[in-house]
């Protein structure tokens, strides 16, 4: 567990014994529970995360399990469905800076954790942007679509480095870096290989996205590792290591779905494309709560 760095509560004669009075009651609004504000921002990102899931679900058709407009008594439009996603990430943002406001300066360890996740959770908000809004922006550019992937992954790659240094992962992030450069000449070939479409049109793009997709994998790897090897307060580790795990499951069935789209794995079902985000705002939800210092009221 880590050691915060606050002053001793000894008394000044050197008993031992708590004080008491108000700093006492400051304490226990503070220690080990999360504020009741952040707890209410929970609820609310539980609300969002019920109502796109339910519209995901009744837009999914009956017949051939494709996602679609389908008639139903719950009419919510896939833009819609986006902008209540979107909304979720902005909480999971909100989530995060008050933790940080609401760690004292003096608990070192959470305090630069939550400043890592403010700045983790900052980039996502913009590449969620592109990845959910992106596309309707193609009408400017007929390579918009190749670009705005290729910004998404680029800066969820740094989000990803961010996520590394604050468990304290240097050295895994490098090994698992070169691992990237030795494997992504292979991994790019099997890719085009079991799906014609990468190498058929735009190579130059799908080139720029395979080097992209290998990077995203090595670091997202590595976040995952060093999150499940850190040491911490048992809720902060359970909060990350579980988030770390949801975001891997959202990250495969990103990768499925978009094989199952390309041709490549056509048997796959087309449920996971409801997969991604059930897992996905969890894991945020997770990794926003996971900075917060649980830890205090037991060690004063």
């Amino acid at each position: 567990m880590y050691h915060t760095g606050e002053r001793s509560c000894s008394g000044g004669d050197g008993s031992g014994a708590t004080p008491t009075g108000s700093n006492n009651g400051s304490n226990n609004g503070n220690a080990g529970g999360l504020p009741r504000f952040a707890l209410l921002l929970v609820c609310a990102n539980a609300a969002l995360y019920a109502l796109f899931m339910l519209s995901d679900g009744f837009r999914m058709r009956a017949g051939d399990g494709s996602v679609g407009p389908a008639a139903t008594p719950f009419p919510v439009t896939e833009f819609a469905s986006e902008c209540l996603k979107y909304a979720g990430i902005c909480v999971c943002l909100a989530i995060a800076l008050l933790v940080l406001r609401r760690t004292p300066r003096g608990t070192v360890p959470h305090r630069r954790d939550a400043g890592h996740q403010v700045a983790i959770l900052a980039f996502t908000l913009v590449a969620d942007f592109f990845l959910l809004f992106g596309k309707y922006f193609e009408f400017a550019n007929s390579d918009w679509r190749y670009e705005y992937l290729a910004w998404t992954l680029t800066i969820f790659c740094v989000a990803h480095a961010i996520a590394i240094h604050r468990y304290g992962g240097g050295k895994v992030m490098w090994v698992m870096l070169a691992c990237a450069g030795l494997g992504h000449t292979p991994a790019a070939k099997f890719l085009i290989s079991e799906i014609p479409a990468l190498g058929s049109q735009n190579a130059d793009y799908y080139d720029a996205l395979l080097s992209l997709i290998v990077l995203y994998a090595a670091l997202i790897i590595a976040a995952t590792v060093t999150a499940f090897v850190r040491k911490q307060a048992r809720a902060n580790n359970l909060l990350s290591r579980l988030g770390m795990a949801l975001f891997v499951l959202c990250d495969m069935n990103v990768f499925l779905w978009n094989a199952r789209e390309m041709g490549a794995l056509p048997d796959i079902p087309a449920w996971t494309y409801i997969l991604m985000w059930a897992f996905y705002l969890p894991a945020q939800t997770m990794l926003a709560l996971s900075a917060w210092d649980f830890g205090r009221g037991r060690q004063r």
